[in-house]
């Protein structure tokens, strides 16, 4: 009787070649091996690259920006800083500009307030001159003055807490999300007593900024304001501020800013002034 799988029962002497359809009925076999390995490695490609977008594409709150200044007690921060004033009155013009030499020694932190040393020094014409300022500030109004005001300015304010039209401009939150703009109510103080405006804050992309100091991860600020009010006078002139801040992300430390004030006032004759400050951050060393 013959075994239907086998053929003949009598056949029981094992050959010593392989039928030849035995090829034929193997090759199914290893197509659907070949098949399914290749499927198995398309889907472990297909993984790592979700994997790696998912671990390379920025997240949402790494674009979270904290407005929290942070210095270390003993840091010394140093700053060019460049400025020009030109003015125009009739057919009169007035250009001046200077270059300044800014350290910033952070003298102490008790945990609220700081203490810093501005030291300023100039050389021209042969002539050099140096002062220097201590100055107080709360770590949590810190921002407003450090993040808005260019350094060169700050170390003309005898307290970054006063009425300065910039320092009244109070940020109340403790954090921005890039491409936030923020409408702030300013008051030009005595540059405009009779003017209220709005000061326009928009959070820029995070970024490397290099400077003499090194090289920085910030984020940028860019400040505006429009006071253009009906009347310009000698008692309320028009007065605009425009400028970019680039703060050191994660500690808000500026790295480098500029700011641009325009202002006009008429009377018998009409008056244009404008002032441009600029400071780059060219050494920050720590204790």
């Amino acid at each position: 009787m013959k075994n239907k799988y086998f053929g003949p029962a009598t056949s029981a002497t094992p050959s010593t070649s392989l039928p030849a359809e035995q090829p034929a009925a193997q090759a199914p076999f290893k197509k659907r091996v070949g098949k399914k390995l290749y499927i198995t490695i398309a889907a472990v490609a297909v993984i790592a690259v979700v994997l790696a977008a998912i671990l390379l594409v920025p997240q949402g709150n790494a674009d979270v920006i904290s407005l929290g200044v942070q210095y270390s007690a003993g840091e010394k921060l140093t700053y060019d800083v460049a400025t020009s004033f030109s003015s125009q009155s009739g057919n009169s013009s007035t250009n001046l500009s200077s270059n300044t030499n800014l350290t910033v020694d952070v003298v102490s932190f008790d945990g609220e307030t700081y203490t810093l040393n501005y030291t300023t020094s100039s050389s021209e014409a042969g002539y050099s001159m140096s002062t220097s300022q201590l100055i107080e500030v709360k770590a949590s109004e810190m921002i407003t003055g450090l993040a808005l005001l260019p350094v060169g300015l700050q170390a003309l304010d005898e307290d970054l807490n006063s009425s300065s039209p910039f320092l009244s401009a109070s940020f109340n939150q403790s954090q921005a999300q890039v491409g936030d703009t923020w409408q702030i109510p300013l008051n030009t103080g005595d540059l405009g007593s009779a003017q209220a405006s709005e000061l326009t804050v928009t959070f820029k992309a995070i970024q490397s900024l290099t400077v003499p100091a090194g090289t920085f991860k910030v984020f940028r600020i860019d400040l505006s304001t429009n006071t253009q009010g009906s009347q310009s006078s000698l008692s309320s002139p028009n007065v605009n501020f425009s400028g970019q801040s680039y703060l050191e992300y994660g500690t808000c430390k500026q790295i480098q800013s500029n700011l641009q004030v325009n202002m006009s006032l008429s009377g018998n004759t009409n008056y244009n002034i404008v002032d441009t400050f600029t400071s780059i951050l060219t050494q920050d060393l720590n204790p």
